[in-house]
């Protein structure tokens, strides 16, 4: 029912509605209070006491490294909790991962791949057999997949990750301190779906590294869309290369004439994907690179491409080109569409953001957002970094990185709240119509009824006052009424 942090202990009183017995509130002063049991509730945070973060020991058979992304090596894992998660140890496979992030020289600090036999559970995550390492080697990243993904799991876009911050040691050699998180897949981890021989999972991505057969060039785009799931060469699917091209074409189409695209995509989860891209200045997004999309069932007409899961969060937060180190130091109050005019797929994701109703949907998700959870944002913010200081502590006694994290957060929390008024704000005007009293979008009866209400002074009726001010006088009276009452007669 509402959002407290318990840093300090609560008393609740329960009993039956409506049962008050005189009660002293303060010293001299009484009042009618509920009537029951009272109880005195304490939280106690396992990591407001941990003095580390969990460590994560790998240790391959016969010592051997991990040379490249294609080899997987069998190795044991263990995981102590630290006292805060579950410890665990088992069998694993391991192997290289990433881009730009993977290094060939033998002591650098790369990301990883995990695949075990079973599914497992490791830190109480949903069961999964693939899991990622991420190493974040730019300078000053090492926060911003974690709170990137926490702006992604309140704004409520598919099948978002979490991310632990562990320290990581290879056959016994600190490796420095990674995040353990879930591999975007259609998977139980992931994208969890009743049937996955009749999904398709794509990414947009600039790369385009898959072999010929699972990467297509959707026209007049030009967009790279590398097939992720199925692998036809050894998953059971029913589905062809053909069909997905064929499908996600005939998408792609619409957008470019103009045409009404709702019908091939699913709107409310396309606007929460781009909610959050511009909410966080995702570069990522226009090359494209690491930009997720699914079909639940391509043999449904009706099943709609889904947008997500968000990944790959390092290239946000005021991240560009020759100022890679300031992290939410830039583009506060920028339009994100035009930062970005000159990438690649700049043409195709505005087309998106301002056809059928996708405007609309953000305001009424921003207006969502706007409040408590960017206030549960930017507490996290402070939580989290509070948590895994120790192991960013220890991480730059091994990799250059000279980051001031603690003041980063507090930047980033200044950040996160300039930012969301500045896009708020423009969004409340795009959605601006004079009567929609009620900001349902349309102007009705019902807008009228309201306004009446409001007038009348119930304390209770609640209005969107820039519409409401219909004369633009900068006072809400009768007169903006008549008029839209005016104007409903006339129309």
């Amino acid at each position: 029912m509402s959002r407290l942090r318990f840093e300090n202990s609560r008393t609740y009183v329960v009993g039956y509605p409506g049962d008050l017995i005189l009660t002293q509130i303060e010293v001299g002063k009484y009042g009618m209070m509920p009537f029951g049991h009272t109880y005195s509730v304490n939280v106690h945070f396992l990591t407001d006491h941990s003095t580390s973060v969990p460590r994560i020991d790998i240790n391959t058979v016969g010592g051997v490294n991990i040379l490249n992304k294609e080899d997987y090596v069998d190795a044991e894992i263990i995981i102590d909790g630290a006292g805060v998660f579950p410890s665990m140890t088992d069998s694993v496979q391991i192997r290289g991962r990433g881009n730009d992030a993977w290094s060939t020289e033998p002591n650098a600090k790369n990301p990883y791949r995990l695949k075990f036999a079973e599914k497992v559970k490791p830190f109480g995550l949903t069961k999964g057999k693939n899991w990622v390492l991420l190493s974040n080697t730019r300078k000053g990243s090492m926060l911003t997949n974690a709170f990137g993904m926490k702006a992604t799991s309140l704004i409520e876009t598919v099948a978002p990750n979490h991310i632990i911050p562990v320290d990581l040691y290879l056959n016994g050699r600190y490796k420095g301190s990674y995040n353990f998180t879930e591999k975007v897949g259609l998977s139980n981890n992931s994208v969890d779906l009743d049937d996955e021989t009749i999904a398709a999972l794509l990414e947009l991505d600039l790369y385009y590294d898959e072999i010929d057969g699972q990467k297509f060039e959707s026209m007049p785009y030009n967009l790279p869309v590398n097939i992720k799931h199925p692998d036809f060469g050894d998953d059971e699917t029913v589905l062809t290369l053909d069909m997905i091209q064929e499908r996600f074409n005939s998408f792609v189409s619409d957008v470019y004439n103009g045409d009404d695209f709702s019908e091939h995509v699913d709107i409310d989860q396309l606007a929460r994907y781009l909610m959050v891209s511009e909410f966080i200045c995702n570069i990522e997004m226009f090359h494209p690179k690491s930009v997720f999309c699914y079909y639940e069932n391509l043999l449904d007409d009706s099943s709609k491409l889904v947008f997500g899961p968000l990944w790959d969060l390092d290239w946000a937060f005021g991240y560009y080109r020759a100022r890679p180190e300031n992290y939410f130091n830039y583009f506060t109050t920028s339009d994100y569409y035009t930062i970005y005019s000159d990438l690649e797929q700049y043409d195709f994701f505005v087309a998106l953001r301002n056809g059928a109703g996708v405007s609309r949907r953000l305001y009424e998700l921003w207006k969502e957002f706007y409040g408590e959870k960017l206030d549960e944002l930017c507490e996290f913010c402070q939580d989290y970094y509070k948590y895994a200081r120790p192991s960013l502590d220890k991480n730059r006694s091994l990799h250059a990185d000279d980051t001031d994290y603690a003041a980063q957060t507090a930047l980033a929390i200044k950040w996160f709240r300039q930012r969301a008024d500045y896009i708020f704000d423009r969004l409340k005007l795009e959605n601006w119509l004079p009567g929609d009293v009620n900001d349902d979008g349309i102007v009705d009866i019902d807008d009228m009824v309201k306004l009446v209400d409001y007038l009348l002074l119930d304390s209770t009726t609640i209005i969107r006052e820039d519409n409401s001010d219909v004369d633009g006088d900068g006072e809400i009276t009768i007169e903006d009424l008549s008029l839209m009452i005016d104007n409903f007669s006339n129309n």
